[in-house]
């Protein structure tokens, strides 16, 4: 969004959220981060303004933003490998599906198939997606990482997500009534 409205002095909120597909208070958020963002060293040279001015969109001290990033072969085939794990993996949102498509055209603009990446799904992944999509009750053999202790638990799983390169479902855990994340490959068994 940020070299779009640099490259459109002018720009209006209703033209930057009807183009992103941001609310106001979304593109509110989004601009009150900017502040934090910029270079390192962080000094006041270094970090960008934005703002809202009556309707109209600013950003300012972004010379670094004016055009798009320009990524190495080795940085782009990276960041599209893990945009297309992760909307292969079903966690992906149609933005991200969109995203990729387009570094996909530029970074292999040969034939679709030139790059597959083709995760195996943990243990379980979809039995467990499929009890926290109808709500069911699910006994677990864990082990913890800490203790190392294998411990049977009833769950009442709410979600299975993919972050930081492992697979996880957060649950209410009738044994500590408590919520709890379990790591799906730490889990032994699923009944």
């Amino acid at each position: 969004m940020l070299p779009w409205v640099i490259a459109h002095p002018g720009a209006t909120v209703d033209e930057v959220c009807q183009r992103f597909g941001y609310t106001r208070n979304d593109l509110v958020k989004d601009l009150d981060l900017v502040f934090v963002c910029g270079l390192p060293g962080y000094g006041p040279g270094d970090l960008m303004v934005a703002y809202i001015d009556q309707d109209e969109v600013i950003v300012e001290m972004a010379d670094y933003f004016a055009s798009p990033p320009r990524l190495t072969g080795t940085e782009a085939l990276g960041l599209l490998a893990a945009g297309m794990a992760v909307t292969t993996s079903g966690s992906g949102t149609p933005e991200l599906e969109s995203a990729v498509e387009k570094l996909q055209a530029v970074v292999l603009p040969g034939p679709v198939d030139a790059l597959v990446v083709d995760l195996p799904d943990p243990p379980f992944l979809g039995e467990l997606r499929d009890l926290a999509r109808d709500h069911r009750v699910a006994r677990i053999e864990y082990t913890g990482l800490a203790s190392g202790e294998t411990t049977v638990r009833d769950i009442e799983p709410w979600v299975v997500f993919s972050t930081m390169g492992n697979w996880y479902v957060r649950a209410h855990c009738r044994r500590a009534d408590a919520e709890r994340v379990f790591r799906l490959d730490r889990i032994r068994s699923v009944t």
